[in-house]
């Protein structure tokens, strides 16, 4: 009589190694999930702990690179079946071994696909260490990405203040508050911006307001004053008054020198001297002005050509310009001189283009037109148009450079542009008088030094 032995029961070396395979090929139970709690239920806790802070979620390639060494550390550490095997069972483990071995060197291709041989195992920790890698690569390029997204994100919000600064704010301007006064009839000032009132002595508040009365025809002075503030385009400051009525009161009294009276023609011909002076001094600071103008166009032209003939140039414009630049590189050399093109050469021209509008006069009004023209010449230079398209637009910044230069000589009359030094004739008092000889010396009331040269009166 025979019995047949199930396959679980069977002690032979083939039933052991097929309860092996079965062993290692099942799949592993996973755990129930957890029930979520129910809608409205509530954990009780006994103190409400201090709000915790959430550490931010890994992204997925991290936790492609955490799975994957979780497998590497957990069961592929065990090593293959065969081996497992081998280690509790040594002589049968050591048959299967050798089994695993004959196997694999007969049919690789079958045995990989067996769970527990040494091949499959081996296929296993390849491909999680492969896992690994391609995250790690993937990690790696987006944190290139976000460093080249931070640069440009940099570069536009200098780009942007350059374009469009933010206003600064006014400064007080304070006038005359016509038509009343203090209880006391101190005349009052307001500041034009924020309405306020106060004294114009000492700029408190007044303690009340009355009526001034009505204005007086202008004296003398007050003719002579205006018509001073209109010939020399000067405004009416308090400065600008007591300069003036220091000269108008000394063109009024007699000047005695050595004992002889200035007659009222020769001080008309002293306040024509000083007048000749001043006009001297406003060209001498023109020229200076130009030429500061000049320096400034001449070095956004230079940083603009450098740019224009740079060998990197085609690595930074059309398609080639949205790849990171590898530093050292022409590309990354052109990148740097476009930022000092448009950080610094171009931001100096800006401010002193709008310095000069603040002044006002004939370079002034100049300088209107070309911050408008600068300001679209920069807005065109933009790297993602190619690289023939952005040289177009550093050509159009050196020939604008060249007609605000000429624009400039033609608004203010002058021809050079270089910088020059104001003069100071020496003051001239008028014809000497009858019996006075060349090199007579003398002295004016306010301590003046005076010498007769060439028939005038001049100071030493």
């Amino acid at each position: 009589m025979s019995f047949s032995t199930p396959a679980e029961f069977d002690d032979t070396p083939q039933g052991q190694i097929r309860r092996m395979v079965q062993m290692y090929s099942r799949p592993k139970p996973q755990p129930a999930p957890e029930a979520p709690p129910a809608v409205g239920a509530s954990i009780a806790t006994p103190d409400a702990p201090p709000p915790v802070v959430v550490p931010k979620a890994p992204s997925a390639p991290q936790q492609r690179i955490d799975a994957a060494n979780a497998e590497l550390n957990g069961p592929l550490s065990r090593g293959s079946g065969v081996d497992q095997y081998a280690h509790k069972h040594p002589i049968l483990g050591t048959i299967a071994k050798i089994g695993d071995a004959v196997g694999s060197a007969l049919f690789p291709t079958i045995a990989m696909q067996v769970p527990g041989t040494q091949l499959h195992h081996n296929q296993l920790v390849n491909r999680e260490q492969n896992t690994i890698r391609q995250a790690q690569g993937e990690e790696q390029n987006a944190a290139l990405l976000d460093r080249s997204a931070a640069d440009v994100a940099h570069t536009n919000a200098e780009t942007s203040a350059l374009l469009h600064p933010q206003p600064k704010p006014k400064e007080e301007n304070w006038a005359e508050f016509a038509g009343y006064t203090d209880i006391d009839g101190t005349p009052l000032i307001r500041e034009q911006n924020s309405g306020q009132v106060v004294r114009a002595s000492d700029k408190q508040h007044p303690g009340g307001f009355k009526v001034a009365e009505p204005a007086k025809a202008p004296d003398e002075f007050e003719k002579d004053y205006r018509q001073y503030l209109m010939d020399n385009h000067f405004p009416d400051t308090a400065l600008n008054r007591l300069h003036y009525r220091s000269e108008w009161e000394m063109s009024k009294n007699a000047v005695q020198v050595r004992g002889q009276n200035m007659t009222d023609a020769r001080s008309r011909e002293q306040n024509q001297i000083a007048r000749d002076t001043k006009e001297q001094q406003r060209n001498a600071q023109a020229e200076n002005t130009l030429a500061g103008f000049n320096s400034n166009m001449d070095r956004l032209a230079t940083a603009a050509n450098d740019l224009l003939n740079h060998p990197g140039l085609e690595g930074i414009t059309g398609l080639r310009g949205k790849i990171p630049n590898i530093p050292g590189t022409d590309a990354a050399n052109a990148a740097a001189k476009l930022n000092t093109l448009k950080s610094q050469a171009a931001f100096g021209v800006l401010q002193d283009l709008r310095n000069q509008s603040k002044t006002g006069g004939a370079l002034g009004q100049v300088s209107d037109k070309e911050e408008q023209m600068l300001t679209s010449n920069l807005a065109a230079l933009d790297t993602a148009q190619s690289t023939d398209e952005f040289k177009k637009s550093l050509q159009n910044i050196i020939n604008f450079t060249d007609g605000a230069k000429q624009r400039a000589r033609e608004a203010t009359g002058r021809t050079t542009g270089q910088a020059v030094a104001p003069s100071a004739a020496p003051r001239d008092f008028g014809v000497a008088p009858a019996g006075k000889n060349e090199g007579d010396t003398g002295t004016l009331p306010d301590g003046t030094k005076i010498v007769v040269k060439g028939g005038r009166i001049v100071a030493q």
